[in-house]
């Protein structure tokens, strides 16, 4: 491994460390949506897309609480 293969590696690390995702399986994933699609343009694309239109709702635990209990 080069040292620029090696600087890039750990970097790749770092940035998938606060999602705990490892290389392999993140690299695994996103070929797998580029491969559908054909380039990461339009992955990113369809990501924003789908969250601005898909928002997600979150309940508290304590909402739960009063609502069923």
């Amino acid at each position: 491994m080069t040292r620029d293969q090696a600087i890039n590696y750990a970097s790749s690390q770092q940035v998938l460390e606060p999602l705990n995702l490892s290389l392999v399986p993140a690299v695994t994933a996103l070929a797998e949506v580029v491969n559908r699609v054909e380039d990461i343009s339009s992955v990113v694309a369809a990501v924003k897309f789908h969250a601005a239109h898909h928002r997600q709702i979150l309940i508290s635990k304590q909402a739960i609480s009063v609502l069923f209990y």
